[in-house]
């Protein structure tokens, strides 16, 4: 009887200690399922913080982007501008030297008019002469019509 106690007492410490040890089994598992939760926490948290670092890359780019794209339409737009205002400075260049010339002309037949050259003057006398010629004519007709001979 002693020995079926002792081997009940045996089998009694076996099932406590294999008790025991499931339970110390149970709570390494879940200490090591709470390490793999953390550690897949932190692995999602510095992802998120690469994609985050990832996106502001990004968007710091296409804002260089778009400034480098803005200043050179501001470039093109001065550029044009300057073009534009040198096509009309030219421009009004060209009707100044028009205008200038005309005035050279005109002022030239007006000197041309009023010179002393001998051909001038020579024109001038021929003029006068017929008109003189012209009036003695008249005169010896008006004469000869009233019978004056």
């Amino acid at each position: 009887k002693k020995a079926d106690e002792a081997k009940k007492t045996a089998e009694a410490k076996k099932a406590e200690e294999k008790q025991l040890a499931d339970i110390a089994k149970k709570k390494a598992e879940e200490e090591a399922k709470k390490a793999a939760e953390e550690e897949a926490k932190k692995a999602a948290a510095e992802e998120a913080k690469k994609k985050i670092v990832e996106d502001a890359k990004k968007k710091a780019a296409e804002d260089a982007k778009k400034k480098a794209e803005a200043e050179e339409a501001k470039k093109k737009v001065a550029e044009d501008a300057k073009k534009k205002a040198a096509a009309d400075a030219a421009k009004k260049k060209a009707q100044d030297a028009a205008r200038k010339s005309a005035e050279d002309k005109k002022a030239q037949a007006l000197a041309d008019l009023l010179s002393d050259t001998p051909e001038r003057q020579q024109a001038l006398a021929d003029e006068q002469g017929d008109e003189v010629a012209g009036s003695y004519d008249d005169l010896i007709r008006a004469r000869a019509a009233e019978g004056w001979a």
